[in-house]
């Protein structure tokens, strides 16, 4: 009899990087979906960015695994210089002279709870004062490692894999909140320079909608706030242009290109409007989309129904 060849399965490597606290039950979805494919080897880390160090509930009580992707950014500096700012003097016009021009020193506000509790202000100050530290260092370490080594493809496609020579970095946040929306675009902004080639960079944003399960006050300042992100978000595409003080030492995120290829927005409803979830519900429906997408070959199909936008720029960013 003649063996039957195995099936050689195609896969696009891929990372996540979240900020905020909506990513974290995505995260642990996510998570829970892929022990079905424990050597998975198409997934190449994942992050996930937050002031507030809480991990996240499964719902039965019991805190799920998100520690290895959790980078918790620490508030102590930023409390520090509110506490500055409010007495004034020489370093209230440090301050005004390097961040001035992009945060409004006179709102930082400051609490003691987690988080940042829709401070925006506060929030643009606080990813400025860890930046350097604590998030461009993983941004690169996980750019570093998104393609595979020769001595790994080698070995990882003697089995049933090959990998493809493009990737996919997703970037989730919740747009209706603080640390997600603040930190959303420098993240797609520092992430398009860090890039390896042929790689399709796309943001995942939660609206205002998907909050239906938080208080009233909370989602009316929310809606607020995710319309002046997306606001921001496409007058940066339009222009092709970011350049903005993320660091006290000086340093800039600076890019000059589109600052995504495809955006999708998620409500948190389904079947047409018919049906509404709850967060944790959006929660499991974005993990099991990026589940099914990217460990399957719904991957390249993505690519191809939305474009290939490594083809010399035939095809814009798409919005879904």
């Amino acid at each position: 009899m003649n063996e039957v060849e195995p099936i050689t399965e195609r896969i696009i490597p891929f990372a996540l990087v979240g900020a905020g606290g909506v990513p974290k039950p995505i995260m642990a979805e996510f998570s829970k979906l892929l022990e079905a494919k424990p050597s998975f080897p198409g997934f190449r880390g994942g992050l996930v960015f937050d002031f507030d160090p809480a991990s996240v509930s499964n719902g039965n009580g019991k805190g799920a695994s998100i520690a290895r992707y959790l980078r918790v950014l620490p508030k102590k500096e930023l409390k520090q210089i509110a506490a500055q700012l409010r007495r004034g003097g020489n370093s209230r016009a440090d301050f005004q002279r390097v961040f001035g021009d992009y945060v409004d020193l006179g709102r930082i506000r400051v609490m003691e709870a987690p988080g940042l509790n829709l401070e925006m202000q506060s929030a643009s100050l606080g990813w400025r004062l860890v930046w350097e530290q604590h998030v461009r260092p993983e941004l690169r370490a996980l750019m570093d490692r998104l393609h595979p080594s020769p001595r790994e493809r080698d070995s990882i496609e003697t089995t049933q894999y090959r990998f493809s020579n493009r990737s996919m970095v997703w970037v989730i946040a919740g747009g209706a909140s603080t640390t997600g929306p603040s930190g959303f675009i420098p993240l797609m902004a520092e992430l398009r320079q860090l890039l390896p080639p042929e790689t399709t960079l796309n943001g995942i944003l939660l609206t205002p909608g998907a909050y239906r399960d938080k208080a009233h006050q909370h989602r009316t300042k929310g809606q607020a706030i995710f319309r002046a992100t997306v606001e921001t978000l496409f007058q940066i595409y339009d222009d092709k242009f970011f350049d903005e003080p993320y660091g006290r030492s000086g340093y800039r995120i600076s890019m000059d290109q589109e600052i995504f290829d495809h955006l999708f927005l998620i409500d948190g409803t389904f079947g047409g409007g018919r049906f509404t979830l709850s967060m944790q519900e959006t929660a499991r429906m974005v993990a099991l989309f990026l589940y099914r997408t990217m460990t399957t070959h719904l991957a390249e199909t993505l690519l191809a129904r939305l474009g290939d936008l490594h083809d010399g720029g035939q095809h814009g960013a798409t919005v879904a």
